[in-house]
């Protein structure tokens, strides 16, 4: 790790990289790691998936959800007024629609919460990871707070590009460490 380099200027570092990519390498890049967690045996036996929509810059779960959504229980996350994120179940893209910060998500009518349990896996995005699965997002705290909340365990994946991968970063006691991380070249799973 850096000497003294704080969270703020790690994120800003990496998404500086990040704003730099290509739309195509990005579109490129998301779909071999789409396919790769697919191609996951402990995903394949999922019965529910929360994953993120991706913004720009994110490894895109789009071709993901196009695979999952007549397969799986699939849930992404809505943005409460308080910073926080809930999560809520969808069964088409019919169920989203633009939302708080202009990411699709669930429409208001929509209720259906997830509940954490052995055959569950929940997808994060993150700015900057480590290899010890710690993970920086984008500065309010909602994935670490919302993962806090869940009363049951599972598998929690931070996705990413394989650059957005370091040594080692600062963190938190608050911060919620991933499980796995998976890019277009590594799956590390079962990170302690």
């Amino acid at each position: 790790m850096e000497k003294n380099k704080s969270k703020k200027q790690f994120r800003q570092d990496i998404k500086n990289k990040l704003f730099c990519l290509d739309n195509k390498e990005v579109v490129e890049t998301g779909s071999i790691i789409m396919k790769k967690i697919l191609d996951l045996k402990r995903f394949q036996k999922a019965k529910k998936v929360f994953t993120y929509i991706a913004t720009k810059g994110e490894p895109n779960t789009l071709f993901l959800l196009k695979e999952i959504l007549n397969k799986k229980e699939v849930y992404v996350p809505r943005c409460l007024d308080n910073d926080n994120i809930t999560a809520i179940r969808i069964r088409s893209f019919k169920d989203l629609s633009k939302g708080k910060y202009g990411i699709a998500e669930p429409k208001p009518d929509l209720t259906e919460l997830f509940h954490c349990d052995s055959e569950s896996i929940i997808l994060v995005p993150g700015i900057v990871f480590d290899e010890k699965g710690h993970r920086i997002g984008r500065g309010k705290g909602c994935y670490d707070r919302y993962l806090a909340r869940q009363k049951k365990k599972c598998p929690v994946w931070g996705i990413c590009f394989d650059f957005q991968i370091l040594k080692l970063i600062p963190f938190d006691s608050w911060d919620i460490k991933m499980t796995g991380l998976i890019t277009e070249k590594r799956t590390l799973l079962e990170i302690v």
